[in-house]
């Protein structure tokens, strides 16, 4: 066998192959890789029962195709739904119901404002009370009785200040007297010097301050009998005294008037009640806002796998199946 007859054979067999391949492939039905769903079914086209006449049946309009109904929850017709909210507010204005929290976030808002209000109500009736109670204790003040008893009080000190000058008028020639306050300013002046130096020891310092006070002592003891001394100073002392006594007890009547005063003791109910509300305020404002941030956060997820059903239909996450 020569070499083109080995060639023309072996190109023989070579097409042989391609071809019982072809065939093959042919025949054999195909597949959809495994990892990819199989296609979905194209629909299926209704036929006419005949022909019109002098046509063909694919010359007429397809049938109309059956309407895409919503799901459960989103069917209006549905008044049995179970999963569908009951918000008669919405339904009384006219408006579709809705998953979001309007009743909730509105109560929210609104126990904000009576809060504030609330506190502001609060203020106030503390800015009343304390009104009343000046307003009270200035009417006092001016009585007839409390007056009076300011004006002999004044009048009682000026004496007793204006005889003990006089008391002490027989000290300005006592030569002893004299000597001692002299020692004594002296001595005060050598204290404060030497501590400006700070170079004078405890025992020192302490030595001229004993001897300071012991001088202050004795001028103090040469008053005191020189007062005693006068016969019309201790009279005006008791004066003194009695009348301020009478304003001391004028200012505890006082006292006893601002605590059982019908206007104070209204104002401080008004106090009291407007405590009372603010605390109620505070806690329903707080509340609201647990309610509220709870409805709106449910809110979000009722809806947090939402898409698109159908052609104008949206649905949310189902209810059920949770």
């Amino acid at each position: 066998m020569n070499r083109k007859d080995q060639m023309l054979r072996t190109a023989k067999w070579m097409v042989g192959v391609v071809f019982a391949g072809t065939s093959i492939c042919a025949a054999a039905p195909e597949t959809t890789p495994a990892d990819q769903p199989p296609p979905a079914a194209p629909p299926v086209q209704t036929r006419p029962a005949a022909a019109p006449a002098g046509g063909n049946w694919w010359d007429n309009a397809a049938p109309p195709r059956p309407a895409v109904q919503p799901p459960m929850r989103d069917r209006d017709d549905d008044r049995g739904n179970p999963f569908r909210r009951d918000d008669r507010m919405a339904a009384a204005n006219s408006s579709a119901a809705s998953d979001y929290p309007a009743s909730e976030l509105g109560s929210w808002v609104m126990a904000n404002t009576m809060a504030a209000r609330a506190r502001m109500l609060f203020s106030r009736a503390q800015s009343e009370l304390s009104a009343t109670i000046r307003h009270v204790q200035a009417r006092y003040e001016k009585s007839r009785d409390y007056q009076e008893a300011l004006n002999a009080e004044r009048q009682a000190y000026g004496e007793y200040i204006e005889t003990r000058k006089q008391a002490m008028r027989s000290l300005a020639d006592d030569e002893k007297y004299k000597a001692i306050i002299r020692l004594r300013d002296e001595l005060g002046e050598k204290l404060a010097h030497r501590r400006l130096e700070k170079d004078a020891s405890k025992d020192e310092i302490l030595a001229m301050a004993t001897l300071k006070m012991n001088y202050a002592s004795d001028a103090r003891a040469l008053e005191v009998a020189a007062l005693n001394a006068d016969p019309t100073l201790k009279s005006v002392h008791d004066r003194m005294v009695a009348a301020s006594q009478r304003v001391s007890q004028l200012r505890a009547q006082m006292d006893d008037a601002l605590r059982d005063a019908p206007e104070v003791l209204a104002a401080r109910n008004n106090l009291e009640n407007a405590r009372i509300a603010m605390v109620e305020a505070s806690a329903y404002a707080y509340a609201s806002a647990v309610a509220g941030s709870t409805a709106l956060n449910y809110s979000y997820f009722l809806h947090r796998n939402d898409a698109t059903y159908g052609p104008g239909y949206t649905y949310g996450s189902p209810y059920w199946g949770r």
